[in-house]
């Protein structure tokens, strides 16, 4: 057994060993803007977890309508609480940050997270393999079937294992071990929560089953409603969905048609332009339908759009690509009896235009290519980066936490060119509708 440093701290009328901060960072800008900023404050990365006891057990709690999902949701719970067991025999720090890697350097392409893939994790250590192979045979499943059987919605994974809390960890305290899947949970209305595991290492290593959520102060599901919350310094460690460690950026082409950037799967309103019109330069989302199909297990849904956008014709695009990240904002939050309802964006988006895209550019020009995903965030997945076809001599990239790579609503890309003033252009794909205005 490792012994660590334990401090007793009651959460929500639960005993759990767990250290609390006792100043709270400044909840001003989301986690993954202030890692992908190379002068960042990490005291201000935004610490507010809700820890409880799972209130009945976590098997039955990671259902899903999918039987797909249900069936990867069995996997990664085995993996993790093996991960839980395994972590009472090792120096789990010392074997995590041996076989860790960072997908991305922490400058333009993504924030610079510790990861593991599990893969590796048994080629490390093979008293791990045991483990693994116990739970998935007392399950009833064979660890060696699974492996190969990480495949959903035309996507292949490798699971990986990463520090959700980086910046706050402290590995003197028991580590928590997440499930990459969202829950149905009592409190939701502070976000997500997920099924984690605490191992106080007795009775044969057997971990205590527990939900998480990350509280989001500053976009709230329910503003009406309040939990308390804390700083969790324990050591995050989430099993997740992933690409294999040599992969940094795939193509959003992969799993969709030739036709998915939109030229037979858009339409313009008015169909017709009218001759020698007046091409739009700023573009308001004036609409968002989420489509009938919820990627969430929960009652509700965040939705975000990512975006990315280069010059027409700027002179150096590799010296722009170098510099400038792709962005994200809050699009919204819904309930799983609003899936199939269509949402202005005049009062439901913190911002409600793209003209930020447009105006105020600081290299020369107000003529933009813009790239566009809204795409449902998850707080536990890690930063994954995607990319459209090259634009100029090099590749728009956007990056989304998110659980599934298919979980998307929207794929938008406005191009100037293709746009009269004061029209508005209606994307249905690859799921339902999402409506831009393009005027002057």
């Amino acid at each position: 057994m490792i012994n660590k440093t334990k401090s007793l701290l009651v959460v929500m009328s639960f005993g759990l060993f767990l250290n609390s901060c006792t100043d709270k960072p400044d909840q001003l800008e989301d986690p993954v803007s202030k890692m992908m900023s190379l002068n960042y404050n990490e005291q201000e990365i935004p610490c507010e977890y809700v820890l409880e006891q799972a209130p009945e057990p976590l098997i039955n709690m990671i259902n899903s309508s999918d039987p797909v999902e249900e069936k990867l949701n069995i996997y990664l719970y085995l993996i993790a609480k093996s991960v839980s067991k395994y972590s009472c025999t090792v120096d789990f720090q010392t074997v995590f940050n041996t076989i860790k890697f960072n997908r991305y350097a922490g400058g333009a392409d993504g924030p610079a997270e510790d990861e593991a893939m599990i893969s590796e994790l048994i080629d490390y250590d093979g008293n791990f393999e045991a483990i693994l192979m116990d739970e998935f045979s007392d399950a009833g499943l064979d660890w060696g079937t699974a492996e190969s059987d990480f495949k959903w919605e035309g996507y292949d994974y490798s699971p990986s294992i990463w520090l959700e809390n980086k910046v706050y960890a402290d590995w003197e305290q028991p580590e928590l071990i997440g499930v990459g899947t969202d829950l149905e949970y009592s409190k939701e209305f502070v976000g997500d929560f997920v099924p984690a595991f605490y191992n106080e290492c007795e009775e044969q290593n057997e971990p205590t089953e527990m939900v998480l959520g990350k509280v989001d102060l500053e976009n709230p599901m329910d503003t009406n409603a309040t939990v308390e919350s804390i700083c969790i310094t324990n050591p995050i460690l989430i099993v997740q969905l992933s690409w294999d460690s040599n992969i940094a950026t795939k193509s959003l082409s992969d799993a969709l048609d030739t036709n998915w950037l939109g030229k037979n799967k858009d339409t313009l309103i008015p169909l017709t332009s009218p001759p020698g019109c007046t091409n739009g330069i700023v573009y308001d989302m004036l609409r968002f339908n989420p489509g009938c199909q919820r990627f969430e297990r929960g009652k509700y849904s965040e939705a975000r759009i990512a975006i990315w956008d280069i010059p027409v014709g700027h002179g150096n695009p590799t010296l722009y690509q170098s510099v400038y990240r792709s962005r994200k904002e809050n699009l919204k939050t819904y309930h799983k009896n609003e899936s199939c309802k269509s949402f202005a964006m005049s009062s439901g988006i913190s911002q409600p235009t793209l003209k930020e895209v447009q105006i105020g550019d600081d290299l020369g020009t107000l003529e933009r290519n813009v790239y566009i995903i809204s795409f449902e965030y998850d707080w536990y997945a890690s930063w994954r980066g995607w990319s459209f076809p090259v634009d100029q001599g090099i590749y728009p990239k956007l990056g989304m936490k998110r659980k599934g790579s298919h979980e998307h609503y929207q794929i938008a890309v406005i191009k100037p060119s293709d746009w009269c003033e004061d029209r508005v252009k209606y994307f249905q794909s690859p799921h339902h509708a999402l409506h831009i205005w393009s005027h002057n």
